[in-house]
């Protein structure tokens, strides 16, 4: 009887230690209910000699779309009790334009009928221009806040054009692991003038050191509390450049969720002019 005793004294003991050690092997937040893509494990690996975090932004600036094409998929919105909130079409265009990257970003219903567009032409620097489209004509209307909500979901139109990677960084990059795989981590803010491009204060983004590409984002509100998540769920390869295929977004408290699933990419001509329309 003893020797029972002690054995299942010695099975506890053992669990309790693996416990501490993996909580103290791995910095996370693994929330109640999480997922893998929850995850975010600390690298204590030096970080002295890492890039600065203007060529981190850089190169994960130019992987957003490498090369002409066309993208489209699905806009899927959850609420409560994941209820469907919304069940759209998205299609991305981008082309080049000189030295401009000219990049459209289209809505449409699920029957294929175009609801609104917005168009981004950015320079390597900067902002150019912004136009938006409105209805199945594709009428040019009044530019909405760039912070609105997309129809009836919690994705506005900073997120679905990642501008938040044009803000300024406010600490040094560091070196940290997202679900297994190595990366730049940059904590970043918007300029005062850039204040309306966001309903936060600031955001952490992970960028992956060997495809330069941004797999995750954090948003934060003035009091330090996170209220939106970014995740990049998985990737696909087009003529050696990794793009993305799925995201998921998650607004807290109230943990709405909304997905981009994409169908399809097609490689455009350099210098096709074509909208792309249905």
């Amino acid at each position: 009887m003893k020797t029972g005793k002690i054995a299942i004294k010695l099975i506890l003991y053992l669990f309790i230690f693996l416990v501490c050690f993996a909580r103290s092997s791995y910095c996370d937040y693994a929330e109640p209910g999480g997922s893998a893509d929850d995850f975010v494990i600390s690298d204590l690996s030096d970080d002295s000699s890492l890039p600065s975090a203007d060529i981190i932004l850089e190169h994960a600036r130019a992987h957003i779309i490498p090369e002409p094409m066309l993208i489209t998929g699905e806009l899927v919105s959850k609420g409560k009790l994941s209820r469907v909130t919304e069940d759209l079409k998205i299609k991305v265009e981008a082309r080049q334009d000189g030295d401009n990257a000219v990049i459209c970003y289209t809505i449409n219903d699920r029957f294929g009928g175009h609801l609104e567009s917005l168009e981004i032409v950015r320079n390597r620097d900067k902002l150019l221009k912004t136009s938006y489209f409105t209805g199945p004509e594709m009428k040019e209307s009044e530019l909405p806040e760039i912070t609105s909500h997309i129809r009836k979901t919690d994705l506005t139109w900073n997120d679905l054009s990642l501008n938040f990677l044009w803000w300024r960084t406010v600490k040094p990059p560091e070196l940290d692991r997202f679900i297994g795989r190595r990366c730049y981590k940059l904590t970043m803010a918007p300029d005062m003038s850039d204040k309306h491009e966001s309903l936060e204060t600031s955001v952490t983004v992970w960028v992956d050191t060997e495809m330069c590409g941004f797999l995750a984002a954090d948003f934060f509100n003035s009091d330090g509390v996170r209220t939106r998540r970014m995740r990049v769920r998985s990737l696909k390869k087009i003529n050696d450049l990794w793009m993305v295929k799925d995201m998921s977004f998650t607004s807290f408290p109230l943990k709405y969720r909304t997905v981009i699933k994409i169908d399809d990419m097609e490689l455009l001509p350099t210098g096709d002019k074509n909208s792309g329309d249905d």
